[in-house]
């Protein structure tokens, strides 16, 4: 989870950047408010897409997990038994679940915050008289200095409004509002904080949001009375510090200066195309950087195997066959047995030697992978692309590590390493789509006692 949201903000937070920029000052409000929009939906969008690429590599072996012909309880002896644990060790304390109640109770308020906002306004509709007109309904709140808008309804002034003292401009400003469906924009924005609360990134495409669309408007009502310095004054007259209702389109004092300052902005033609241009080039390149990408594989003729692992250029040196492990070698009193020739809910379960049958006893065998498959030493081509966090999770000597650790090491300091193909449904939130275990010499030693000391065996007829 926490990649997804590092990634999330990065990419609403360049677009954000770019957007003050270059494209703030301009004057082309409609295309304005789809890049904000649009950003909005980068940041959640961008970490959820994989891009596949052709492949430029050639495809070297890899150890899935899948082909271990035992049960799923030894995958984690595999990959990470060099730096595992004791069951003595005391587990440390698990902070996920405190923050998951923290999230949602702070979401949990925000929601309830925004549900009363919305009925104070559906209530307001119902109490107040209203006045229908083509294109919005008139709701006439008694004493409310300034109009407002939400959805298709104008809140005015009802002493303004019989005594026809609302002005034509102001009007007209929030027709506008209602007719380009800005509280659409509103409401998502306000869910989306009820639920990211926590991203700095979305207050601001908020306010950008917003200021935006009050140039919407004004650009309205310019371009219908061709009056700007009259309608600055009006403006200038009505400056309120009465904070209005969430949720609702209004007359923003903090940003007067911003909007008679682009009622006067005029971008050329040919400055729009290319500032368009650039922006358009921008989102496309921050969805390509914030997506992962994957390389694609061509699979042999009926291979129905998880794809291999496109690592090196060369392959890995490995140790000889003949360091095959017999069961003389193995302390068979303490191995974790699975049988395959028990009943069908019992396969699973891990057995101690003592729990045996005398059958079963005769038809131990060693678990995949022996340790010499493990042993082998990566090329540099493979030791450079394990890191890449975007395909790779790393387990050191046991141990989840960054990728960029690697920097610390070099090829030949890795003596044995084993990797799976990830797939989609189960991919950890770091999005990685394969995960490695490399191992020092020395935790190659501790494993190779501990898969002899303690082995994992499984009883299979022969």
């Amino acid at each position: 989870m926490t990649p997804y949201l590092i990634t999330s903000t990065l990419c609403m937070a360049a677009l954000w950047v770019f957007y003050k920029l270059l494209l703030e000052k301009e004057d082309f409000h409609r295309f304005k408010r789809v890049y904000l929009l649009g950003t909005l939906a980068a940041g959640f969008i961008a970490p959820c897409l994989e891009l596949r690429l052709p492949a430029t590599l050639p495809v070297a072996d890899a150890l899935p997990i899948d082909r271990m012909p035992i049960p799923a309880e030894i995958a984690p002896f595999v990959l990470r038994s060099a730096g595992a644990a004791s069951p003595a060790t005391p587990a440390p304390f698990d902070w996920q679940p405190v923050w998951w109640s923290l999230y949602g109770l702070v979401t949990g308020l925000l929601l309830f915050r925004f549900g009363h906002n919305l009925y104070r306004l559906i209530r307001s509709t119902r109490l107040h008289p209203t006045v229908a007109t083509p294109d919005a309904t008139l709701v006439l709140v008694p004493g409310l200095p300034l109009p407002y808008t939400f959805l298709h309804y104008i809140f005015i002034s009802q002493e303004g409004y019989r005594g026809m003292q609302i002005e034509r401009e102001l009007l007209t400003h929030e027709l506008a509002h209602v007719r380009q469906r800005h509280t659409l924009d509103r409401l998502l924005l306000e869910l989306v904080i009820c639920f990211g609360w926590f991203n700095p990134v979305v207050y601001f495409l908020r306010r950008s949001i917003e200021l935006n669309h009050e140039f919407l408007a004004d650009e309205r009502v310019n371009h219908t009375y061709q009056d700007i310095p009259q309608y600055q004054h009006l403006l200038l007259s009505k400056l309120t510090v009465q904070p209005p209702l969430a949720l609702t389109s209004h007359f923003i004092v903090q940003t007067t200066k911003q909007r008679f300052i682009m009622m006067r902005t005029h971008t050329g033609s040919l400055k729009k195309t290319a500032l368009i241009s650039t922006a358009l080039l921008a989102f496309a390149g921050t969805l390509f950087l914030g997506s992962s990408t994957t390389t694609a594989q061509t699979p042999k003729t009926g291979q129905k195997s998880p794809p291999k692992v496109v690592t090196a250029t060369s392959p890995a040196t490995t140790t000889k066959p003949q360091e095959v492990i017999s069961l003389s070698e193995l302390n068979l009193k303490k191995g974790r047995y699975y049988s395959a020739i028990r009943p069908k809910n019992s396969p699973h379960i891990a057995l101690t030697y003592d729990q045996l049958t005398e059958e079963e006893k005769d038809l131990i065998k060693t678990a995949d992978p022996q340790p010499y498959e493990l042993r082998k030493t990566p090329t540099p081509e493979q030791f450079e692309d394990w890191k890449n966090p975007k395909k790779f999770g790393i387990w050191l000597d046991g141990k989840h590590i960054k990728n960029s650790e690697l920097n610390k090491y070099k090829p030949e300091d890795i003596v044995a390493f084993s990797g799976s193909y990830v797939h989609k449904n189960a991919r950890q939130p770091q999005g990685y789509i394969y995960q490695f275990d490399i191992m020092t010499e020395a935790a190659y030693q501790k494993y190779l006692k501990d898969w002899k000391d303690s082995p994992y065996l499984t009883i299979e007829k022969k």
